[in-house]
């Protein structure tokens, strides 16, 4: 008889789990739809917090808590906190905007000698360094998750939820759908089916990448035995597009690479999100080209998020990270030029600039930003044929920018018209002007889809593609074409999901 009763709950216990894994399959498999909805048709931030807890429901029973806690306890290693050098490969690419937004729980500066460790394993040992940025995932995903299921736990409750919890709650939620991604790659890293993506490395190019490497964390660090979390992203970024042109490393093996593409399309999705209710602002010049030459003035241009223009925005000039000189506050009109700072700026290569927003309307949330290191040089080393290049955009949204043309145009007021170039594939883009979307997630077909957008006739503006996939025939191309009411002018932008193409629009002066 007890072998009865033992063998009954045993089958008990098997179904359980069975039912459990089941559960977890449901909860990882949550359509992205239901994440993340279009916020245009919503004016009220709770309004659309609740539409998702609604959508999501099932992720926010105790049931569900308990499964997931039981799942992903294991991983459980603090990497995300603790280590901060590896939750920064999660998404290179975007690692820096969230960090320079404020949003991510990164220590403020990381051991240069961690972070060269960091790198040169994922050179020569991508195994390790996929599986220990999946347990950093997955540290961030559980807490982020943790989060949020409070809040929504509070709102069943009292059935009331308030902005600030709205706010945190579209931030947090994103947590539970980091988790799947890296549990399969760290299944992927076990199951070993994957060659040795260093195999066709000769010690020569070997080398090669790693004085490529020292060089990059020296310039992003100076001399200083720490460096900044900002700069750390930076240095990352830099180190990823390295691998990726050696075909080497992390970045040439396959599981990680498919881990990161996942994690860029969920992080492009919550900054999009973030951008759409949040007080944002970035900080486009000056950025890590920019060369301030002594005693000659200076320019700053910078997009915001949900600021009115009567909110003013001050800046402060750092050396070293020591606060040296307030500069503003400014109108936030987007630019500031020709101006003077108070003091007499020493040649170095480590000012940074600090914007925030003063006197927000939500107290809780403001808008700050921090530059990446930039150099002030005498006149005397000046380089001619860099000067410009500073005065542009460099990156947008985890991508780096190259500018193919400069075009001239007679009015402000222009109609810029979209449609595929060769044949329709199936592309999906967004066109910004000044780091402001003209249109979000266009699918491209071979008509044309017009838009009527105003330039700012004082600066330069910046017309960028931003592609959300490759189509079926890469990279993303779009066919653009610019009519000022007076003559017209066709261009073809280029982008993949780490590049994007951009041109330069100027006004003429009359």
């Amino acid at each position: 008889m007890k072998k009865i009763i033992q063998s009954f709950l045993n089958i008990l216990i098997i179904i359980c789990w069975v039912k459990s894994f089941s559960q977890i399959e449901t909860i990882e498999n949550v359509p992205i739809d239901n994440v993340y909805m279009p916020s245009k048709k919503y004016g009220d931030i709770v309004q659309y917090a609740q539409d998702i807890i609604k959508k999501t429901d099932l992720v926010w029973t105790p049931l569900s808590k308990d499964l997931i806690t039981l799942t992903y306890s294991d991983f459980i290693v603090n990497y995300a906190t603790e280590g901060g050098g590896y939750i920064l490969l999660e998404s290179p690419s975007l690692a820096i905007d969230f960090i320079q937004g404020g949003f991510w729980n990164v220590k403020k500066s990381l051991a240069k000698d961690f972070l060269l460790e960091i790198a040169k394993k994922s050179i020569n040992h991508p195994e390790e360094i996929a599986k220990n940025v999946a347990k950093a995932t997955i540290d961030e995903g559980l807490s982020d998750y943790y989060d949020a299921f409070n809040i929504v736990s509070k709102y069943s409750r009292s059935k009331k939820l308030s902005r600030q919890e709205a706010l945190h709650f579209i931030e947090k939620k994103w947590g539970f759908m980091k988790l799947s991604a890296a549990r399969k790659l760290i299944s992927d890293i076990i199951s070993n089916n994957y060659e040795d993506p260093n195999k066709k490395l000769t010690r020569s190019a070997l080398n090669d990448v790693y004085k490529k490497m020292e060089e990059a964390l020296n310039i992003n660090s100076g001399s200083s035995s720490e460096i900044s979390n900002v700069d750390a992203a930076f240095f990352v970024w830099d180190l990823s597009n390295l691998m990726m042109e050696a075909k080497v490393g992390i970045m040439n093996y396959k599981p990680y690479v498919d881990f990161r593409n996942r994690m860029i399309e969920i992080n492009n999705l919550m900054m999009e999100e973030i951008k759409s209710w949040k007080p944002w602002i970035e900080i486009t010049i000056p950025n890590s080209q920019t060369r301030w030459i002594k005693g000659e003035s200076i320019s700053l241009e910078w997009t915001t998020f949900n600021i009115p223009e009567d909110i003013p925005i001050e800046f402060i000039l750092a050396k070293g990270g020591e606060s040296i000189q307030k500069i503003g506050p400014f109108s936030n009109k987007g630019f500031v030029n020709d101006f003077r700072t108070q003091i007499d700026l020493e040649e170095g290569d480590d000012y940074r600039i600090y914007g925030y927003e003063l006197f927000p309307l939500d107290g809780e949330n403001y808008a700050s930003y921090e530059t990446p290191y930039f150099k002030v040089i005498s006149e005397s080393n000046k380089d001619p044929l860099g000067t410009e290049k500073e005065n542009k955009r460099q990156r947008f949204a985890g991508r780096n920018i190259s500018y193919i043309k400069e075009i001239e145009v007679n009015s402000s007021e222009i109609t810029i018209s979209l449609w595929d170039h060769g044949r329709q594939d199936g592309d999906i883009v967004s066109i910004y002007l000044n780091g402001e979307v003209i249109t979000s997630n266009h699918s491209l077909t071979n008509s044309k889809a017009n838009f009527r957008v105003q330039l700012n006739p004082e600066r330069a503006n910046d017309l960028m593609l931003y592609a959300h996939n490759l189509g079926s025939i890469p990279p993303n191309t779009v066919s653009i074409s610019i009519n000022d009411q007076y003559q017209s002018e066709d261009i073809v932008l280029n982008s993949d999901l780490m590049n994007s193409e951009a041109v330069i629009l100027k006004v003429a002066k009359h």
